[in-house]
């Protein structure tokens, strides 16, 4: 997928140089194997059962979009492969279960924090805009919890689609709100 990119790959080759150098090169040996999941969930099911069907395989990087790292996560926890997650940030990640290891916030935290930042600044309000995709939603609503259950009170939510450029009405509608402090929450 976009996300796994080259820069992704060669972290994860430069970890597995570091691990087969301990010990003076004289521990296990491993291999980095890597496959294209299209930034697609069944293409990344289909690619992990691939993998797990070969007896070598240790654990299983999920990198992309969360939808993509639990197709992999669900794909695995009955076969005990651990996943490793660095990109994927969904609340309810670690629900699936399995041996699931992240190594970026979950949406929920990261809201948690951005709530309790804007009441530390003295924020009472806030405003909401955000793209309609699972992640954007995710994080929104992670917020609103947050923010709300910390006494503070949304005044507007705007929602736009990934192909929008034009976002004077939405921001019209926040402006009307005066909110003290703005969520954008996008991709």
């Amino acid at each position: 997928s976009d996300v796994c990119s080259s820069d992704l790959l060669a972290s994860a080759q430069l970890a597995i140089d570091d691990a087969n150098a301990r010990d003076g090169g004289t521990g296990p040996k491993f291999e980095l194997v890597a496959r294209d999941d299209q930034g697609s969930a069944a293409s990344a099911a289909l690619a992990c059962r691939s993998m797990i069907q070969d007896s070598t395989t240790v654990a299983l990087i999920a990198a992309g979009t969360s939808g993509v790292a639990k197709a992999v996560i669900e794909a695995t926890k009955n076969d005990q492969i651990p996943v490793l997650t660095s990109t994927a940030t969904a609340t309810d990640l670690l629900d699936l279960g399995g041996a699931v290891f992240r190594v970026i916030p979950p949406n929920g935290a990261q809201a948690q924090s951005l709530a309790q930042y804007a009441r530390s600044i003295g924020a009472n309000t806030a405003g909401l805009i955000f793209q309609q995709d699972d992640y954007s939603t995710d994080l929104k609503d992670a917020f609103k919890r947050s923010f709300t259950a910390q006494g503070g009170k949304i005044t507007a939510e705007a929602a736009f689609e990934s192909e929008e450029t034009a976002f004077r009405s939405q921001l019209d509608q926040l402006k009307r709100a005066k909110p003290a402090v703005i969520l954008a929450a996008a991709q």
